[in-house]
């Protein structure tokens, strides 16, 4: 109990949630070109937020490439979720966000 605690204190990412492997599942949607800026916390014990960028290769399918990513979070127990869609002309990376 005391290890959650502290790890919730400094916004840890909780215990077995794999933020590479939520990345590798973004990827794997289609139309989905690159996922930068994603951060993971636990707000409680139970709760777990997740916010990143999303660059997509074209608008036109916004909604149905949300939709996926959400069911994809949510099937690894992340509920609270922000996420930022960019296209590939406008997007900006690692460094310049």
């Amino acid at each position: 109990m005391l290890h959650d605690s502290i790890r919730l204190s400094l916004d840890g990412v909780p215990v077995g949630t794999d933020g590479e492997k939520i990345r590798e599942q973004i990827m794997e949607v289609a139309d989905v070109v690159e996922c930068h800026h994603l951060h993971i916390w636990a707000i409680s014990t139970t709760e777990t937020a997740l916010t990143a960028h999303i660059v997509i290769e074209n608008f036109s399918v916004l909604e149905v490439v949300k939709k996926e990513v959400k069911t994809i979070l949510l099937n690894s127990g992340i509920r609270h979720v922000t996420l930022e869609f960019e296209d590939v002309e406008n997007s900006c990376s690692e460094h310049k966000c």
